[in-house]
């Protein structure tokens, strides 16, 4: 079966309630090793039960949202691997996509990723620009996911520079593991329309120890 695809429109009749499973042998890289190895559906239909070298890892209702699971205890790098996924088409489904469809829907319907995270690793990166009530003043609202990727000293480093390139703000702050909110307060910023797209540039910086050891900048 091609992935991604769905099984209907490749010859494969599926009934409801029926399970239909996926295999594939694939061989992990060896510099995988000692990292977190993540695998991502981004959209496989509908009730999924997962299966790594014959253990089952996890289950997920939901064919078109993605989803992603930590695999680091399954996979073996350097080694030949296999992943199965069972998909089931419920007569119940709350989607109910096989109703316009006009037959069952079932199939991995999107792409499939296994990819591993550095030692900083950094998710759900957010940055918000914010006016005050009268709109005269801002503020630069920043959070991140630093998950267990920090280590006592971390900093993140951040520098907000003009349209034209003259510097609004540079403040470090201390990092801690999990979800961090940092506020930088910015006076009078320039407004912009779809004439005038006024863009700030926002330079941010992990440190450790004084030096750099991840880049995250955003405009």
């Amino acid at each position: 079966m091609t992935v991604p695809g769905e099984l209907a429109m490749q010859g494969l009749a599926v009934n409801h309630d029926t399970p239909v499973t996926y295999r594939r042998g694939f061989t992990v890289p060896a510099d995988f090793a000692g990292k977190k190895l993540i695998l991502r559906f981004n959209g496989a239909y509908s009730y999924a039960t997962l299966m790594i070298n014959g253990k089952e890892v996890r289950q997920h209702r939901g064919g078109f949202t993605r989803w992603e699971t930590d695999v680091t205890p399954y996979i073996k790098p350097g080694k030949s691997n296999e992943i199965g996924l069972t998909l089931i088409d419920p007569v119940e489904e709350i989607s109910y996509a096989s109703g316009y469809a006009h037959h069952p829907v079932a199939g991995i319907l999107r792409s499939v990723t296994l990819y591993a995270q550095p030692k900083n690793f950094f998710k759900d990166l957010r940055i918000d620009a914010m006016l005050d009530t009268t709109y005269t003043d801002g503020e630069l609202l920043i959070s991140m996911d630093c998950d267990n990727a920090i280590e006592s000293d971390d900093q993140l480093a951040a520098v907000l520079t003009a349209p034209a390139g003259n510097l609004v703000a540079k403040n470090r702050f201390n990092l801690h593991p999990g979800i961090n909110r940092i506020s930088i307060p910015v006076k009078k910023p320039l407004k912009w329309d779809a004439e005038h797209p006024r863009l700030y540039t926002v330079d941010l910086r992990v440190l450790h120890d004084g030096k750099e050891t991840a880049d995250l900048t955003k405009k």
